[in-house]
């Protein structure tokens, strides 16, 4: 719980930091509104440890929830900004959705060498 805490802030101060030096404010809000958020969702009611089965599945469901969505989100986004770059031509969007692509064959890797290890290494 407290690394999640020092991460967390660690995350926050860097995106409010890349906000203020770009002259982002909404960068900056959103990275300080989303810190806060996962801070009161992770906040500890009590004092006593707490987990068990379901809240591993819980987290598994989520964490494949996110890993979906997020790829197919961040794959239309890179096409869209690497045809409209093309169309205008705007070598800036272009690259920026090349990036994209790049990150969503990243983590559709690191996804399926994760879980081939957890499979093996739980009786899979």
């Amino acid at each position: 719980m407290r690394r999640a805490k020092i991460l967390v802030t660690s995350f926050v101060c860097a995106i409010v930091a890349i906000g203020a030096t770009s002259g982002n404010m909404f960068l900056a809000l959103a990275g300080i509104a989303m810190g806060a958020l996962f801070m009161a969702l992770v906040r500890r009611r009590s004092g006593e440890v707490y987990f068990d089965e379901r809240v591993e599945a819980l987290g598994g469901r989520a964490a494949r929830a996110t890993f979906a969505v997020m790829s197919v989100f961040l794959g239309f986004l890179s096409l869209i900004f690497i045809f409209i770059g093309r169309r205008t031509g705007d070598g800036g969007l272009e690259a920026l959705g090349t990036v994209f692509c790049y990150v969503v064959c990243l983590n559709c890797a690191i996804y399926s060498i994760t879980f081939k290890y957890f499979d093996r290494e739980h009786g899979g």
